[in-house]
């Protein structure tokens, strides 16, 4: 027969108690980068393929009567998939063009009539936009004559590229989307200009870099001319200003995939 002490019993339940501990502690320890990992990936993936808009009531306003805002619109996608809209100068004017129209002209500036055409202008969206938030920007061109083209951006709106590269792999979207235009509603377009807002203003920058001789004039609304610190930004927002600047762009080749980018 054996005899256990009450001194061996409490010595073996803190035995076992400093066992669970262990494991409990490991299992935390080891937790934390798992979770640390996740986490920058989730981050990551907002940063280089952001939340996509649905659209909007005041896109469904202007998409269910265009001529009424001054634009006959037509959708239609690109060789290598990416959607877009064209919309023409109609000689029925939007309120929005009436009162561009009725601002240059107190200036002095002499207009065509409406629906005749003076150029075009390529008009890229932002971050977390898509091409139809740029409708009401392409009322007043239409009033003013300018035929206007406006794509997706991959990552966003409907376009089926997942990734954003803010303006690296974006470059020849506006050069494309203007000679698909010219082919598909017949037209040759001497006056071209580009336009575009944060994001859409880098890709505007590079592609007017790699083929100045397209465009007119670039049009650049809060945009960037650093992408390495754009990318520092956003990275140090989501993980924290701790791990510093190279950790931020660290973090960010690791988990996005988009190293060449940097």
């Amino acid at each position: 027969m054996v005899f256990i002490s009450p001194c061996d019993s409490v010595r073996r339940s803190c035995d076992v108690r400093k066992t669970f501990f262990k494991i409990t502690a490991a299992c935390f320890l080891l937790g934390l980068p798992i979770l640390w990992l996740l986490a920058c990936q989730m981050a990551c993936s907002e940063v280089i393929s952001p939340p996509r808009r649905p659209l909007q009531l005041y896109h469904l306003d202007i998409l269910s009567d265009p001529v009424g805002h001054g634009m006959h619109l037509t959708a239609w996608t690109l060789p290598d998939g990416t959607p877009c809209l064209f919309g023409a100068p109609s000689e029925r004017v939007g309120r929005r063009g009436e009162v561009l129209r009725g601002q240059l002209q107190s200036r002095g500036h002499a207009l065509r009539p409406a629906g005749q055409c003076v150029g075009t202008v390529v008009l890229i969206h932002g971050r977390r936009g898509r091409k139809e938030d740029l409708l009401p920007l392409a009322e007043r061109f239409c009033a003013v004559g300018l035929r206007c083209v406006m794509p997706d951006l991959p990552a966003h709106g409907d376009h089926p590229g997942l990734i954003a590269t803010y303006g690296i792999r974006e470059a020849e979207i506006p050069a494309l989307a203007l000679r698909d235009a010219e082919k598909k509603f017949r037209f040759h377009e001497a006056n071209a200009f580009l336009w575009g807002i944060s994001m859409g203003g880098a890709v505007c920058v590079r592609s007017a870099a790699s083929s100045p001789s397209a465009w007119k004039a670039v049009v650049l609304v809060s945009t960037f001319d650093s992408l390495g610190k754009t990318l520092e930004n956003q990275a140090q927002e989501r993980v924290g200003s701790s791990l510093g600047k190279s950790g931020s762009l660290a973090w960010l080749r690791t988990f996005s995939g988009i190293r060449s980018m940097l």
